[in-house]
This record gives structure tokens, C-alpha cells and sequence, in this order.
């Protein structure tokens, strides 16, 4: 369910985009598909790696609170994984993180449980799956631009 969610939040966008650039480019139908699954796995990584700076970085490197998301009770990766390993978690964000320190024990829930290691495992796969999907371009400055991204 989250992986769909992500698609359609942020990997749908990327990969409509990237998808017709080829469209318009005049490639054919494979390559078409084939950027399209770049798009899409590069989108996914991207949501996937916003939800770890959730955890990772300051409210001034980020614009909004650190873990506004887990405050807020929305599921992310590094939580969902968490939520694999630790069911005291489930206990903590559905008391809606009422007692004091709660929402501290459960970022250290998600850091001993390896959520974010896992998260980024994830992202990691994603973006691998995307730079794969590169493989029908020929190589160039513009091949490497779409790897590096």
C-alpha cells in the first residue's frame, strides 16, 4: 500500500515526465517503457530517501519540524519497517504520542529497529532498478546526468 502511495504522491509525476520526454523525443515504444520505469523507480527512491530525512536532518535543513512525519502519524518507510520488528511502536503513534518523551522513544525505536538503514537499502534498490532502466540510452553527458540524479 505504501509503495502505491508513493507512486502516486511523487514516482507518477517523475515518470509521466520522464516518459514524455521519450514521446517527444521519437524514440520507440521500448524505450518509452524503459524511461518510464526510470521515472517511476527514481521516484520511488526519492520518497523513500524524503522519508529518512524525516529522521536524519534538523528542522532548518529540512523547512518543518525532524520527524513531523512520525508526529503526525503518517507511515514511512523507515517507521514501516520499524513497525515489522517492533510492535510497541504501534502502541506509541496510536496513543497519538500523548505521554512525554513518547515521540523521542519512538525515533530511537525506529533508529535500534534499523528503520532508516532499511529504508535506505530501499531507495538504494529503487535507484538501481532506475539506472537499469537507463541501459536502452546511448552513453553521454546526458546519460550521466540521468544517472547521477
Amino acid at each position: 500500500d505504501y509503495f502505491l502511495k508513493s507512486y502516486y504522491k511523487t514516482a507518477s509525476l517523475i515518470a509521466a515526465s520522464s516518459k514524455g520526454v521519450a514521446i517527444f523525443s521519437g524514440v520507440d515504444c521500448s524505450v518509452t517503457e524503459q524511461m518510464y520505469e526510470y521515472g517511476k523507480n527514481l521516484g520511488l527512491s526519492f520518497q523513500f530517501v524524503d522519508d529518512i530525512l524525516d529522521f536524519t536532518q534538523s528542522a532548518e535543513q529540512q523547512g518543518k519540524p525532524a520527524s513531523s512525519d512520525l508526529a503526525k502519524g503518517n507511515l514511512t518507510t523507515p517507521v514501516i519497517f520499524t513497525l515489522e520488528k517492533e510492535p510497541k511502536l504501534k502502541d506509541i503513534i496510536e496513543s497519538e504520542f500523548c505521554e512525554i518523551g513518547s515521540l523521542d522513544e519512538a525515533i530511537e525505536l525506529v533508529k535500534q529497529c534499523r528503520g532508516i538503514e532499511r529504508a535506505q537499502e530501499l531507495a538504494k534498490e529503487k535507484a538501481d532498478i532506475a539506472i537499469k532502466s537507463l541501459q536502452c540510452l546511448p552513453q553521454s553527458d546526458f546519460w550521466l546526468g540521468l544517472e547521477d540524479m
